[in-house]
């Protein structure tokens, strides 16, 4: 009878005795396999009635789950960030086994101003656009660009000096002389390269037509930069 039981039982229980043997012996390579296995078998013959019993069958059930935690716990979460300007610390999606790849882009301040402001239309554009229409309706044109953000290539043409550590710039868009007349009123401390700047100075204007008068586009610059 007990011979019986082994040859139904021992293929059952032979994944544990080696669960068993790796247990003891560490995850790493199973010493005299063959030897422990044996040992284990002998073992199970003279000891099968309590292994079946309730006693038995928890030691089991505790064997196999130590072992799914330890697999588990060296497996563990792995997550590869690729990251440009921002930093990662976690995320919900990786998990077990599971690598997870993050691109990240920065925004910087200079590519947000790209995107919301405009080259076009041009100054000498709306300039000739006005000046075009008949003088009646030239008004009504010329309310029709408040608000406009624009990006502008333009000179230095002119300087003076206001109140309150402020300067008036008068400018020409575009590189040549008949360009647009363009006017707007800095900061003196923001903008200290002012002081020292030529005629003809090359820069970029960023920001919003605040006004368009007779033959002047009046700009509330967000940013001015030497070309």
């Amino acid at each position: 009878m007990t011979g019986w039981i082994l040859g139904k039982v021992t293929p059952l229980f032979y994944p544990v005795a080696v669960m068993v043997c790796k247990i003891w012996t560490g995850i790493g390579a199973v010493t005299s396999l063959n030897a422990r296995i044996s040992g284990v078998r002998e073992w199970f013959a003279n000891n099968y009635t309590w292994v079946f019993s309730g006693a038995g069958v928890a030691i089991v059930a505790s064997l196999v789950g130590l072992l799914r935690w330890k697999r588990k716990h060296e497996s563990g979460s792995a997550l590869a960030v690729s990251n440009t300007g921002s930093t990662l610390v976690a995320s919900p999606m990786a998990g077990r086994d599971v690598i997870q790849t993050v691109h990240i882009t920065g925004t910087t301040q200079s590519s947000a101003i790209d995107s919301e402001f405009s080259g076009t239309p041009t100054a000498n554009e709306i300039r000739n656009q006005i000046s075009a229409l008949p003088i009646y309706q030239q008004l009504h044109a010329r309310q029709s660009y408040d608000g406009l953000k624009i990006k502008w290539p333009a000179k230095l043409t002119n300087l003076h000096h206001m109140d309150s550590g402020r300067v008036g710039l008068s400018m020409r868009y575009g590189d040549e002389d008949w360009g647009a007349t363009l006017y707007t009123e800095l900061e003196l401390a923001r903008y200290p390269r002012l002081k020292t700047i030529y005629g003809g100075e090359p820069v970029v204007v960023t920001g919003t037509i605040a006004e368009v008068q007779s033959g002047i586009i009046w700009l509330d610059v967000r940013q001015l930069d030497f070309r």
